[in-house]
């Protein structure tokens, strides 16, 4: 398939925007960008923007639609253990059913990729392969017996460790062999979250987190640190010298009011890869990841007291960011990366001549009824066709989840 004479490319590479080219895709990856090409079923693009498809690097599945059974203002007080309590008591109905809803309303979206923790994980594939987007899977750990059972079943995409109850609940040598048993390509560590669970690091280890998973050596490559709101500038340092990564959840921040902010500016400044994440419904505020970015560049700038993210950096956290969060070749419209791409349709409100040029316009503007198609791996989804089909079936999904969470209380 060739995307023909397309108005804008925004390639989230070094070629930067283009305008009034072709992309040729073969298979499930981008094959040439270029102008007047051949060879393919031709798709006029002349009023599209396309840019590349989304990636939701942090989401918890368990904890998307759920009774919690407390108050708003309890669930905060005792967090991230009344989350950890909620999740390890899932119900796999509930869960599953969440996760249908999660991956087709994040689909509508644009986001063509998830990182996404639950209970039931071994039954995510399925349910991403119907929905029809990319999802890399794991299971949540709070334990070193949780860690052990995992690793007995040989789950090798990614873990999403709970490093508060750990420290809780373990000795530093128990730290240390815990995480010499991992075994996943990625290592998602929620970690210095709020003021309370890094105090009670400091109080029992004598050191703050981040700093301690980087002196026992647990700081690498493969390392995701998850919201990390309260970080010293040392432990900053630490993350840029084992080229570890981080995501950001700002609506959590915000809505859990843990008092801190990842300081994205000083991490990006040192060549630290960071990602977005919605984290829950319970936690966050939605599954839109464009919304998310748009929350992201406001909270940045308050929390600096200053200009310190813009949206083109804020896109660059839900594109860009994605090769390296996940491993896979995605987030840029270059040749040989995956075909996973947003067709647009161009309408006044994202002109250049507008506002602060076609990207801000982009973030700041965009809604999901924008989005005309989605491309993952190659095959063309057109959500102007499908829209209206998918948003029954999530309303469809929502009523049974009410009557299931009715029935059990």
């Amino acid at each position: 398939m060739i995307l023909k004479q397309c108005k804008y490319v925004i390639t989230q590479s070094t070629r930067g925007t283009l305008t009034n080219v072709d992309i040729r895709v073969e298979g499930n990856k981008i094959a040439e960008i270029g102008r007047e090409l051949k060879g393919g079923e031709a798709l006029p693009c002349n009023d599209k923007i396309i840019i590349p498809g989304f990636l939701n690097s942090h989401v918890h599945a368990d904890t998307c639609f759920v009774n919690s059974g407390i108050t708003e203002s309890e669930f905060i007080s005792e967090y991230p253990y009344s989350l950890i309590e909620l999740e390890r008591n899932a119900r796999k109905d509930l869960s599953l059913l969440s996760a249908e809803v999660l991956l087709e309303e994040s689909l509508l979206r644009g986001c063509t990729s998830l990182i996404l923790f639950t209970k039931y994980h071994r039954d995510i594939q399925e349910l991403a392969s119907k929905a029809r987007v990319r999802v890399i899977s794991g299971p949540l750990i709070y334990s070193i017996n949780e860690l052990r059972r995992a690793s007995s079943q040989g789950i090798e995409n990614a873990y999403c460790v709970y490093f508060s109850k750990l420290l809780c609940e373990s000795t530093l040598v128990e730290l240390k062999e815990f995480f010499q048993d991992i075994k996943a390509n990625r290592v998602y560590i929620h970690v210095s979250e709020t003021r309370k669970t890094v105090f009670e690091a400091k109080k029992k280890f004598k050191r703050f987190p981040i700093e301690l998973l980087d002196e026992l050596g647990l700081l690498t490559e493969k390392t995701v640190l998850t919201h990390s709101g309260w970080v010293t500038s040392w432990e900053i340092e630490a993350i840029r010298r084992n080229k570890s990564s981080v995501v950001y959840c700002p609506s959590v921040e915000m809505k859990l009011a843990t008092g801190g902010f990842p300081p994205i500016k000083d991490l990006t400044s040192k060549g630290v890869c960071v990602g977005l994440g919605t984290d829950s419904l319970l936690t966050g505020l939605s599954l839109d990841v464009i919304e998310e970015a748009r929350v992201a560049v406001l909270h940045q700038r308050e929390s600096y007291k200053g200009l310190t993210m813009f949206p083109k950096d804020a896109l660059n956290l839900i594109t860009s960011s994605a090769e390296k969060l996940t491993g896979l070749k995605i987030g840029k419209i270059k040749e040989g990366y995956l075909a996973d791409l947003l067709l647009i349709k161009f309408s006044p409100k994202f002109h250049e001549a507008l506002g602060h040029g076609l990207i801000p316009n982009i973030v700041y503007r965009l809604e999901h009824n924008d989005i005309d198609s989605i491309m993952v791996g190659g095959e063309l989804i057109e959500l102007s066709e499908y829209r209206n089909a998918i948003r029954d079936s999530i309303d469809a999904k929502l009523n049974k989840l009410s009557d299931l969470l009715l029935n059990e209380e």
